[in-house]
């Protein structure tokens, strides 16, 4: 018991105890006795005095911004204000119970008059800095198309716990207990805080590695694409340019079909069809080639003007001189050889394959004809230009 006798409730509870202890046989029962009703009497007192003196308590009003900013910097110091509080009191001749017991009563202050602003921003400000340090440890760790190692794994998530630990720990100490100068409580509720925010952090950097791997494999995803799709847009603008290069102009073009022996009467017809384009219209087929279900014996109805003449392969009409050049109009029974494409097959031979791909792309459709037969007689396939072996026909 101190000198002066006991001052705190906690004193007159020790008190009474004591006092309670005394047997019956013992010489100071009846002393033993009265201190007993005094401390009863005194604790009494002082519960009615601080339930009288709670009742009485009136809060100084705090507006929302200055709340704010209070409950948010006790959060980041994670509450090590009390503690603060306590040992400036000691240093200033008080007890650390009242500098801390001051503290509380000020925190508790703001959430009374904020119950909801005050708790939710000092939790946002107490894991700002976890967080913060554990994502930093994550992104520093986790690369894109880098599968990290059994030993990178571990160290993440232990410096995960480390960082949780050191922050419930330090929490959980400027929390305490119920009594704010009972030092043994604060050190239990440390080390309750500090095996929490172990696992806590440990959880957090494993979740965090996970959600940052799928991050950054979906944005170097996008990015390949994106590189990809750049590639290919500088590919096509550059074969553009390469193809307007190679366009031949009209003059040109005529100069072309002259020096390779085209007949003049069909240089303006290919000119014209070149500066047209080349046509989308079919043209209609012709009724020979439709296929029917008629006997064979039985007549294809085909017009008069279109009726094959004698000496034709299907010609049925009755039998006639196939000798007679009167008898078939003139008409050549076979076709005879063109003149002009023996010099465009030797100019095509001696191109190489690049630039007969290059000639196809702007030849008109007779000069396609002889690049196809070149094509395959190369054995030249390029799927993209439609160029194919079979096309035509083999």
């Amino acid at each position: 018991m101190p000198p002066d006798g006991p001052q705190t409730l906690t004193d007159w509870i020790a008190y009474l105890h004591a006092a309670a202890a005394t047997p019956k046989t013992s010489p100071d029962y009846a002393e033993a006795r009265e201190a007993m009703s005094q401390a009863l009497r005194h604790i009494h007192a002082l519960n009615v005095a601080e339930t009288q003196a709670e009742a009485n308590q009136t809060y100084k009003p705090v507006g929302a911004a200055p709340a704010a900013g209070l409950a948010l910097m006790r959060g980041l110091s994670l509450g090590t204000g009390e503690p603060i509080a306590g040992l400036g009191s000691m240093l200033t001749g008080g007890s650390f119970r009242q500098g801390a017991q001051g503290y509380r009563e000020g925190a508790e202050n703001l959430d009374v008059q904020h119950p909801t602003l005050s708790p939710a921003l000092e939790l946002t400000g107490g894991l700002l800095l976890p967080a913060g340090t554990i994502g930093q440890g994550v992104t520093q760790a986790v690369k894109a198309g880098v599968p990290l190692t059994l030993a990178q794994g571990a160290g993440l998530l232990g410096r995960g716990a480390l960082t949780g630990a050191v922050t419930g720990g330090v929490s959980g100490f400027s929390a305490g207990g119920s009594d704010p100068g009972d030092i043994p409580a604060r050190l239990a509720a440390g080390k309750s805080g500090a095996e929490l925010g172990a696992l806590l952090g440990a959880l957090t950097a494993g979740m965090g590695a996970k959600l940052r791997r799928g991050h950054v494999e979906r944005a170097a995803d996008l990015q390949s694409k994106g590189t990809a799709r750049a590639i290919q847009t500088a590919r096509l603008a550059a074969y553009e340019a390469r193809a307007a290069k190679a366009v031949p102009q009209p003059s040109d073009l005529r100069s072309q079909l002259m020096a390779a022996g085209v007949h003049p009467e069909n240089v303006e017809a290919q000119l014209a069809r070149q500066a047209r384009g080349p046509s989308l219209v079919r043209a209609a087929p012709d009724p020979l080639d439709v296929p029917t279900y008629q006997r064979r014996s039985t007549p294809i109805p085909v017009p008069l003007s279109q009726r094959p003449r004698p000496g034709h392969p299907i010609y049925t009409e009755g039998p006639a001189p196939t000798r007679s050049a009167e008898v078939r109009g003139g008409e050549p029974l076979l076709p005879k050889a063109n003149p002009t494409i023996g010099p465009v097959m030797a100019k095509l031979r001696q191109l190489s394959p690049s630039q007969l791909v290059e000639a196809w792309k702007n030849a008109p459709q007779e000069l396609r004809d002889l690049l196809l037969v070149e094509f395959q007689r190369r054995h030249i396939t390029v799927p993209a230009l439609g160029i194919r072996p079979g096309l035509l026909g083999g």
